[in-house]
């Protein structure tokens, strides 16, 4: 019985292994490309990731150079500020003396040389309501060498004070003052004048820039002396020995004092006080200004009056007074 013939293998057996080869080497391509495709991928995404790193250290480099430039050109700016002010200092003073000799007026007009009472001041807003201001009286070269005498007559409006602020502006500076003076006699014409007063107070005052620089001392009774510390409120002067600077204004008394201001940095700081020749050097902070309309220009010297909630009247001595500027 003759047997079936082997079936014709598909490939010459002696080409297998090229075939074999052949395979083998479009399987291994195949994976390189895979791979190159997900290496190159990969790549790809880190050079976006670094284009974007890249992107973002350019604008803070960007914002970086505008904080730069802006801060150079706001210390520049202050560093022009300071010098003027230093300049300044070589200029003569401006000072008007006998202050003391203008009349009283009942209309503020804000002219130079008038005097003004605008109301209570109060330290408690004012008056009570349906209260009247009191009264006060002006009398230029009524008192000791030609002193002008200041009456008041307060208002019983306790608990609260019926105060008299007594003010005149100045010509307005042709440059932002880096000081400010006030000198002047201001006492109470008799020991039982100063037992009725509740407090008297002095200050020079300027307005310029869109702010509002006040330096005032105040004389109390109880506490002594007292520095204007801004935002409403005064503060007891202590001495180097931590006490109070008691003052007896029942006697001559002769006041002189300096502020010096800082324009630049919006601050002002008592300097010192002289008291009857004896001078106080301060060795306080500066004080904030207070924010004030960026449209008021003023420049002014003023005394306060402080009446006692029992309403006693009583006078003071208001003479020789200069106000100063540098």
């Amino acid at each position: 019985m003759a047997t079936a013939p082997s079936p014709l293998p598909l490939i010459d057996t002696d080409l297998q292994p090229l075939l074999d080869q052949f395979v083998g080497g479009v399987n291994t391509t195949i994976g390189n490309l895979n791979s190159d495709k997900a290496s190159l991928a990969q790549q790809r995404d880190e050079a976006v990731a670094n284009a974007d790193a890249l992107r973002q250290q350019l604008a803070e480099v960007t914002a970086d150079d505008a904080s730069l430039a802006a801060k150079l050109k706001s210390a520049l700016d202050q560093i022009t500020g300071y010098q003027k002010q230093i300049a300044q200092l070589a200029l003569p003073p401006t000072v008007y003396a006998g202050e003391e000799k203008f009349p009283l007026f009942l209309v503020d007009k804000k002219i130079p040389h008038q005097w003004i009472q605008p109301g209570n001041a109060g330290n408690s807003g004012g008056p009570a309501a349906g209260v009247a201001h009191g009264n006060c009286k002006w009398q230029p070269g009524a008192g000791p060498n030609g002193s002008t005498l200041v009456s008041i007559a307060p208002a019983n409006i306790a608990p609260k004070s019926d105060d008299f602020e007594f003010y005149d502006v100045l010509p307005y500076p042709g440059y932002d003052p880096r000081r400010m003076r006030w000198d002047g006699d201001l006492y109470c014409q008799t020991p039982a004048d100063w037992a009725a007063s509740q407090q008297i107070e002095f200050q020079r005052e300027h307005f310029g820039g869109g702010w509002q620089y006040t330096g005032a001392w105040a004389i109390n009774p109880k506490t002594g002396l007292n520095y204007w510390a801004a935002a409403g409120k005064w503060k007891v002067f202590l001495n180097a020995s931590g006490g109070n600077v008691m003052i007896d204004l029942g006697q001559p008394t002769n006041f002189f004092a300096e502020w010096l201001m800082d324009t630049v940095g919006n601050t002002f700081s008592p300097a010192f006080i002289v008291v009857n020749g004896q001078r106080i050097d301060c060795n306080l902070g500066p004080i904030k200004a207070l924010p004030a309309a960026a449209t008021r220009k003023e420049h002014s010297t003023e005394i306060q009056l402080d009446g006692k909630a029992s309403a006693l009247p009583y006078t003071v001595v208001f003479g020789n007074h200069r106000a100063e500027w540098q």
